[in-house]
């Protein structure tokens, strides 16, 4: 038994990652979903089985690698239990608003057991389901090194899912004759195309349902049994006895990797049996750069994966926390992109989020499918090479009213020297083609090469305060703009309204102790608009001490701010936004029945307008409050390289 702690924390109790003071370099892999950043960290490591890749979202867990020698070890976390039953919840709740349709069982089933956001896959618990159309299950890859669920397994797996899928109809039907009788049927409604307003009350009316509770439970039950099944390695747990981590060891890459692959595959042999949704990291450490490693067997590397970004404006407000809190251990920011399609929404962000949190000369790219870059105007591989680039340089140029001048000509250089071009990254290591092989070799000399101790800047400039309220306005009112649509009070093309599932689901994850729910981080949001904020406002109004002091100075005194006051920035966010707001959260969560979505709306609306109010002449003690703390941050960041902020 142990206290609850973070999972980070969990992890490096049980394998703590090296540092630069160890001999390491650290790489951190970050990049949209299907990118292939998984792929890349898999030929950089030799392996064609771990970590797991598809054409899907795969990568939902934190993923670290150590390169050391010794034996595999590995240790893995858990996600909290009540964030468990709601993703349950949410999967029940996809099921039972196609089932209101008259959807047959395929249907119901594909949608309870792989919802539309591919992150909680409920078939990896619970089996696959088996079409009745032909009677036969689905030809499968058998792959030695799995223990694959056998012919009684699936049957058995097949029957419950029956059961399941008749209760989810059952409960249906009986919310859907309340909602009916509140005066429309959904027949009715398609014809007046209010289909939407009669599924919502419907979901919500599911809400007060005992039986889905009662199923959700059921569920809950059947993947509890599956740590169950685990005979290797041990278990740490909370005082419920449910799980926290899980450690193993062993010298044989071929006994270690079936083991892990129960926490991290995606095997559909497998179903049944896997764990994998429930994992919210991932530690391992072996000697993966062994000699028969064609990249190099003496580096001392730490390399870190994650959730990929996502593809639009809507999933990319903002870089979550779990990724920018890496920024200042990491050596190398390597953005895993789609040569194809190069430098869209969230890329840019990220590229956004190094430059104004004083990371740019960490940023390096790596530019996947380079085989496919092909035209009949370009005739050299330096031709496709600038064809890949140009995107970049031109988002640069539109951040450049963000991220200040300096700032933008960093990003530049990056996008210039830092480049790595990758084709065929879907064989093994040993057959990638040359020019793969040698740009990764040149991206892995650079992480070397990064890695040394950051020196203080010696240039000293003066800041004057000018400006700086209207850059904290901007930034609140940038704050709030997405959310207004997101909420639901007022249309927004970037920014739709979203499920109210999504909505209920964001406030549960805040009150255990998260940011937010997939792309809906409030806490991470405030923070990128008063960095970029500061950001944009630091380029205006620094200027030198002594006239002695070169640019080059200047930009360092100004990256060291940037980087200094990432952490007071995000600490105040999560203060006002979450930590001081645990019940107004708890309350929002606690709403259902007809009408919670609005009711649970409003109760958000309001903790963001005390976390980020208004700003004009006639000034709240929250507004005053928010802007004091802005500018101690700015000033505790610059007496730190003896500049100060007038």
């Amino acid at each position: 038994m142990t206290t609850q702690t973070t999972p980070l924390a969990i992890r490096e109790s049980g394998i703590p990652l090296p540092t630069r003071d160890d001999g390491y370099a650290t790489l951190m892999l970050v990049g949209t979903i299907g990118a292939g950043k998984t792929t890349v960290l898999r030929r950089i490591i030799g392996s064609d089985r771990f970590p797991s890749t598809s054409t899907a979202r795969t990568t939902t867990a934190d993923i670290e690698i150590i390169a050391a020698d010794g034996p595999y070890k590995a240790i893995v976390t858990f996600m909290d239990p009540r964030e468990a039953r709601d993703e349950i919840e949410k999967c029940l709740h996809n099921a039972c608003r196609v089932a209101a349709t008259n959807a047959g069982d395929n249907r119901i089933a594909s949608v309870l057991l792989s919802p539309p956001e591919q992150r909680f896959r409920l078939s990896y618990f619970l089996g696959a389901w088996e079409s009745d159309r032909d009677g036969t299950v689905p030809s499968q890859e058998q792959l030695p090194e799995l223990e694959t669920t056998s012919d009684e397994e699936r049957e058995e797996y097949q029957e419950r899912l029956r059961d399941f899928v008749s209760r989810i109809k059952e409960i249906t039907q009986r919310a859907a004759e309340q909602t009916d009788a509140t005066g429309s049927t959904l027949v009715d409604a398609r014809r007046s195309g209010e289909r939407d307003a009669w599924l919502n009350l419907f979901e919500e009316i599911i809400q007060a349902e005992p039986g889905l509770g009662e199923l959700t439970t059921d569920i809950l039950t059947e993947i509890r049994k599956r740590f169950d099944w685990i005979g290797e390695g041990s278990f740490t747990e909370d005082e419920d006895r449910w799980p926290l981590a899980w450690q193993y060891e062993s010298d044989e890459w071929e006994t270690f990797l079936p083991q892990v692959l129960r926490f991290s595959g995606n095997h559909r042999g497998q179903f049944g049996r896997l764990l994998t949704p429930l994992v919210n990291g991932i530690r391992v450490q072996g000697p993966f750069l062994s000699d028969d490693n064609i990249l190099g067997s003496e580096r001392k590397l730490v390399i870190l994966d994650g959730e990929g970004l996502g593809h639009t404006a809507r999933s990319a407000t903002s870089i979550s926390s779990r990724i920018t809190d890496r920024f200042p251990s990491v050596d190398i920011i390597l953005l895993v992109d789609n040569a194809q399609q190069p430098m869209l929404a969230a890329p840019q962000e990220l590229v956004k989020a190094a430059g104004s949190t004083g990371y740019a000369s960490k940023l390096a790219f790596a530019f996947t499918h380079f085989e496919n870059v092909t035209g009949d105007d370009m005739f050299t591989v330096e031709d496709r090479m600038e064809r890949v680039r140009n995107p970049g340089r031109d988002a640069v140029d539109t951040m450049r009213s963000v991220v200040g001048d300096d700032v933008a000509e960093d990003l530049l250089d990056r996008v210039e020297d830092y480049a790595y071009f990758l084709e065929s990254m879907d064989k093994p290591t040993t057959q990638l083609p040359g020019q793969s092989l040698d740009e990764l070799r040149r991206m892995l000399d650079a992480v070397e090469q990064a890695a040394h101790p950051e020196s203080r800047p010696t240039g000293r400039i003066k800041l004057s305060s000018r400006d700086l309220d209207m850059a904290i306005r901007d930034a609140v009112e940038q704050f709030h703009e997405p959310w207004q649509g997101w909420l639901g009070f007022k249309r927004h093309t970037d920014y739709p309204k979203e499920h109210w599932t999504r909505i209920k689901a964001l406030s549960l994850r805040i009150t255990i102790g998260l940011n937010g729910y997939d792309t809906l981080r409030p806490v991470d949001d405030l923070r990128s608009r008063l960095q970029e904020g500061v950001s944009r406002w630091l380029n205006r109004q620094a200027t030198p001490f002594e006239e002695d002091v070169t640019p080059e100075e200047r930009l360092a005194a100004l990256t060291f701010i940037r980087q200094n006051v990432y952490g007071p920035l995000q600490n105040m966010a999560e203060n006002r936004i979450a930590r001081r707001n645990h019940n107004p959260w708890q309350r929002a969560y606690d709403h259902s029945g007809p009408g919670s979505s609005y009711r649970r709306a409003d109760e958000i609306d309001g903790i963001y307008n005390n976390a980020a109010p208004s700003i004009g002449f006639d000034r709240s003690s929250d507004a005053q409050e928010l802007i004091n703390l802005v500018y101690m941050a700015i000033r505790e960041a610059a007496e730190q390289v003896d500049s100060r902020l007038d």
